[in-house]
């Protein structure tokens, strides 16, 4: 039986997707994991290894075919979609790297999308969002358009979106690909200070950037769907 502190629990997760058809396939097979609460860690591997379905289900996107997934003390296998939408919402930040941000919205109103579906008003929604920004050094930049800033702003932009609801988790898919080394650099730093306030930390990479910080309490490997924790 995992750990109390234990933030994220995979026990035996397999995926299969089209399932009984042709073109079935077994993305992740029995994978078994544990991660602590308050760590960072790395999901390295190549392109159709598993690291993103292993992502989606450690978000609450999907749930997996067989085996157990508890994610911030939650049983996902048998949570309906509704359900599993709002413990997400709750507590799951998102860093993509397309950055997927709306460029004719604000910077402020992309950071605050989250907080609409909750019913969070237009003042606390400005508060909140205000308060991030300034935190990330770009509150100067609230009511620009979205699609005027630079790239390292638009990560910004992404961490303080992922931040709105103040998640225990932070899930990034390959943040750093669209970054140089500067702003490649200044993100890890920004995830080793979440992970120094409490935060949970998953990062898909194999930039080794990100692979060789020194934050990273562990590197779990992936491949063929299947993993090796490092």
């Amino acid at each position: 039986m995992a750990d109390s502190v234990d933030m994220i629990v995979l026990d035996s997760v397999s995926k299969i997707y089209n399932r009984g058809r042709l073109n079935e396939v077994t993305a992740l097979h029995e994978v078994s994991l544990a991660v602590a609460s308050g760590s960072m860690v790395c999901l390295r591997g190549a392109s159709g290894s598993g690291k993103s379905t292993l992502l989606s289900i450690i978000g609450c996107v999907i749930p997996p075919s067989s085996g157990r997934a508890i994610i911030a003390g939650k049983p996902l296998s048998r949570l309906p979609d509704r359900f599993l939408t709002i413990h997400r919402r709750s507590h799951i930040g998102f860093i993509f790297q397309q950055f997927n941000v709306l460029p004719e919205l604000t910077v402020l109103d992309n950071v605050t999308l989250p907080l609409l579906p909750l019913g969070v008003g237009p003042a606390e929604r400005r508060r909140r969002g205000g308060e991030l920004l300034a935190g990330l050094g770009i509150d100067h930049r609230a009511s620009f358009p979205a699609g005027q800033i630079s790239g390292g702003e638009l990560q910004r932009v992404a961490i303080a979106r992922a931040l709105i609801n103040d998640p225990p988790i932070i899930l990034a898919d390959e943040p750093t690909a669209h970054l140089d080394s500067k702003l490649s650099r200044e993100f890890m730093a920004t995830m080793a200070e979440l992970k120094r306030g409490g935060k949970t930390i998953v990062i898909a990479s194999h930039d080794s950037l990100v692979t060789d910080s020194p934050d990273l309490d562990r590197i779990i490997n992936v491949k063929d769907g299947r993993i090796d924790v490092s």
